[in-house]
């Protein structure tokens, strides 16, 4: 297995190599996990830049004092004769100001923003409180001039006119109405929307992000096709846009794109590094083990083993000289066997139903790992299509130990490993049809898994046709393997 790398361990070495390997693999990830559990404590450190970038924001008091001081001359009234001060008054969105230029997915946004409503509405009840103002002093003018007799009738209608000038002056200072805005980015509609005053004057709208940590909720669905395949070094670009409506498109967007960090390339790749050393220390592990072979048994555990069985058939029947013979021939490959430097390898060749069961391992706890790290998530990230392979494959891999089970009355047969690959491939006669057919097509869905992992934070949902094709190509690899024959010796 490990040839292909140029690694050559003898066997002491080797479980001391990847002892150490899988040690420090376990430390790096360990440390992912604890800046993952821990990073709002040093968003600062982590995330925060002062370049020309600009700032990356990653909590809600983070956002205000910010985007506070950043936006305060953005959020003054324009000149009322200006353009601007006119469609802000008749009730066209308006995007001011967006910061900062760049943001983490757990962080906030903050947007300037008129024209949510036009004047019109509050021209109105200021119009309403001049013309309620008219009729007081002209009930109050009459109600002074009325005769004497006449009095009673004009102060109740004087008291009417103060009434409705009072009701006419509490609408009119009485708090705006909220009206829905929507956030939009690259013309995809979030599912962030705040209560916005229902005024043309400009405001401050923050917009929480957030990470959902279950895969199956609508936030995380959505953030996950938003990022699918857009993301540069864990930076991703995105327009700016709001509507009032319900509706699928945005009012007004924002020609300039913000960043989004994603994630922080580093601890990424930390987690990556620590899959890594993880997978190299299983590699050299199972290359120096029985864990992939097709039976558990070291050199000189097969040599005590035939050893043993041959003596036992010999005693049975002394007058049968070739058994004798065989015992005699066992007894010396046992002697050279514990005067061998290869004595405690393993036996056996490689199995490709176990190397099968292996990738998928590593595949699926890698994958769990890239999503966890980069958009928070663990929760239902796995799928039904990737339970059902992960089935496939445990069936396989079992069948395939009881298929390569030795009888304990009979000698065992004993295998002269070829390599890794050639393992996998061949049987006793050479490279075999079914085995590369099985190796394809593995190879096949572990790229679409890893490509999708990678690029759209996804675990694939593998169509049935494609769960039915590896169940008959895995059917057909043990059905083939009841005819196999037993590399030579």
């Amino acid at each position: 297995m490990l040839s292909a790398l140029g690694i050559n361990l003898q066997n002491d070495t080797a479980r001391k190599t990847a002892g150490i390997l899988a040690f420090f693999g376990l430390i790096l990830l360990a440390s992912c996990v604890l800046i993952v559990a821990f990073e709002t404590h040093f968003d600062r450190w982590l995330y925060e830049s002062k370049s020309a970038a600009g700032v990356v924001v990653s909590s809600a008091k983070d956002a205000r004092d910010d985007c506070g001081p950043k936006l305060e001359q953005d959020l003054k009234q324009p000149d009322g004769a200006s353009e601007q001060a006119t469609a802000d008054k008749e009730g066209k969105l308006r995007i001011i100001a967006v910061w900062p230029p760049t943001v983490r997915l757990d962080g906030h946004i903050c947007v300037v923003a008129a024209g949510i409503a036009s004047q019109a509405s509050l021209d109105k009840l200021k119009a309403a409180v001049d013309v309620k103002d008219k009729e007081v002093v002209a009930a109050q003018t009459a109600f002074d001039n009325a005769p004497a007799d006449k009095k009673a009738d004009f102060e109740k209608k004087l008291a009417s006119a103060k009434l409705a000038l009072a009701e006419a002056k509490a609408a009119r200072d009485q708090p705006a109405s909220v009206e829905g805005v929507a956030l939009f980015l690259n013309g995809s509609r979030s599912p962030l929307a705040l209560g916005a005053l229902a005024t043309p004057a400009p405001q401050l709208l923050s917009y929480k992000f957030g990470q959902n940590p279950d895969a199956s909720s609508e936030d995380a669905k959505f953030w996950r096709k938003l990022l699918g395949g857009k993301t540069d070094q864990g930076v991703a670009s995105f327009r700016i846009g709001l509507s009032r409506s319900q509706g699928s498109t945005p009012e007004i967007e924002r020609k300039e794109a913000i960043k989004f960090r994603v994630f922080w390339p580093p601890v990424v790749g930390l987690g990556a590094l620590s899959v890594v050393l993880l997978a190299l220390a299983f590699a050299i592990f199972a290359a120096n083990s029985s864990i992939l072979r097709d039976h558990a048994l070291s050199n000189i555990e097969t040599a005590e083993y035939n050893d043993r069985i041959a003596r036992a058939a010999a005693a049975a029947d002394p007058a049968n000289q070739a058994l004798a013979d065989k015992s005699a021939q066992t007894a010396q490959v046992l002697l050279a066997c514990k005067n061998a430097s290869t004595k405690d390898d393993p036996g056996g060749c490689y199995s490709l139903g176990r190397t099968q069961m292996a990738l998928w391992l590593w595949l699926s706890i890698a994958g769990f790992i890239f999503v966890w790290l980069t958009l928070g998530i663990y929760r239902n990230v796995i799928t039904e299509a990737i339970l059902v392979l992960l089935g496939i494959n445990s069936v396989t891999g079992l069948a395939a130990v009881i298929l390569d089970k030795d009888d304990p009355k009979k000698p065992m047969e004993k295998e002269t490993t070829k390599g890794f690959w050639a393992d996998l491939m061949s049987d006793g006669e050479g490279p075999k049809l079914h085995r590369i057919q099985m190796i394809g097509w593995t190879g096949i869905l572990a790229i679409i898994f890893a490509w999708n992992v990678v690029a759209n934070f996804i675990f694939v949902e593998f169509d049935a046709y494609l769960l039915m094709l590896m169940g008959i190509v895995n059917s057909a690899y043990l059905g083939f393997k009841t005819q196999e024959k037993v590399p030579a010796k």
